[in-house]
This record gives structure tokens, sequence and C-alpha cells, in this order.
């Protein structure tokens, strides 16, 4: 079940893409770089914006208000804890690359920091 204002009162399917990468990315349907169909799933539009966003930084923002006034632009919604829940969407396929078997060290250490900045609400430091 998701919160009110996530998919309104008729649940809503899209495709979204968990690329490792920002470059890897589906937004809103539109295709942002290499496009991976087995990370290919269903489910809310703010699936997308977490993993667009996943790189954002709070403290110096470079795309989250192009994103949003683009995603609001196209007919989209956005709750007001909007950023928060696609965190949080975005930590569960984090979560599951960092369980892939034959995961680059390099990747493994970013998907980390990237986990522990979401669950430390915090920007990520990354080089």
């Amino acid at each position: 079940v998701w919160p009110d204002g996530v998919v309104g009162s008729r649940p809503e399917r899209h495709i979204t893409a968990m690329g490792r990468r920002r470059s890897h990315s589906t937004v809103c349907g539109f295709m942002f770089g290499i496009f991976e169909p087995p990370a290919a799933s269903a489910g809310s539009p703010l699936t997308d914006a977490g993993h667009f966003l996943r790189y954002e930084q709070v403290t110096r923002p470079v795309a989250e208000q192009h994103f949003s006034n683009g995603f609001l632009g196209g007919g989209g919604r956005l709750p007001q804890d909007w950023r928060q829940l696609a965190k949080l969407l975005d930590l569960a396929a984090l979560c599951e690359s960092l369980t892939h078997a034959d995961l680059p060290e390099e990747i493994r250490a970013e998907l980390v920091e990237l986990v522990s900045a979401t669950v430390e609400n915090r920007d990520p430091q990354l080089i």
C-alpha cells in the first residue's frame, strides 16, 4: 500500500530501470543512457526519481530542480515528502544491486556509500 499521493487513487505503473549509475536510468518513460531490460520493472514514478537523483547532493543540487519542474510540467504529481519516498524506493534497488556476485569492487564500494548516505540521511561522499 502506497502512502497518499505516491500513485493516486488508481495504482499507476511505469517502466523503471534500475541502472547502477545515473547514466543508466529512465525518467518518466524517457531514456537517459543505456536501458538494461533485465533491470526493468513496473512501479511508482518515484522509483525513477530515486534512481535518477541518487547522486544528487542536497548541499550542492545539480539536477533536482530541473527534474521536479519537468516532472510536474509533464503532468506528474509529487507528494510533499517525495524526495524521502524516492530515496527509500531507491534504497531497495541499491540493496538488490549489492547481491550480485560479479559486482566489481569499485561499484560495490560506491553502492555501500550510497546505502550508508541514505540510511544516515546525508549526502553521499563519492570521488
